[in-house]
């Protein structure tokens, strides 16, 4: 499975340590899916987490190891396909051009905006809470495969 995580979920895994941001960070680090991610979106990133809001919240050492992950384990797309007017928002066009081009099957996201699609050229849109519903239900498969 090929993923999109955006902004708020990479965000949530410094944020807090719920069952649902365990259970994503768990999968990708277990290679349950493979992470896409673009340069327009780690800037999104990286500017988020200098928020002073959120300055105050996370560690430097977490924002640098999240940043570093996502340069060194996620797979890049060149970040060439630019999409407009998908969503009411232009920021999260961006989400969606990096799917498109990364060839993935799912946007994991918090937003309105996108979850209001529910799903864009056959990639679906999800909330995490069904995202990892999704990775449990891929790994049950896995480990139990039908013969």
């Amino acid at each position: 499975m090929r993923a999109v995580l955006d902004t708020n979920v990479l965000v949530a895994f410094l944020l807090t340590r719920g069952h649902i941001t365990s259970a994503i960070l768990d999968g990708w680090e277990r290679g349950d899916f493979d992470l896409l991610t673009s340069p327009r979106l780690i800037a999104e990133v990286r500017n988020t987490l200098k928020k002073a809001n959120l300055r105050q919240r996370i560690r430097p050492e977490a924002a640098g190891a999240l940043l570093e992950a996502l340069a060194e384990e996620a797979l890049h797309t060149p970040g060439a396909l630019e999409l407009h007017g998908v969503t009411p928002d232009p920021d999260d066009d961006w989400v969606v051009s990096c799917a498109v081009e990364g060839n993935a099957d799912v946007i994991v996201s918090r937003d309105a905006h996108l979850l209001g699609l529910k799903e864009y050229e056959g990639i679906r849109i999800v909330e995490p809470a069904e995202f990892v519903r999704l990775l449990e239900a891929d790994r049950a498969v896995q480990d139990h495969p039908s013969d």
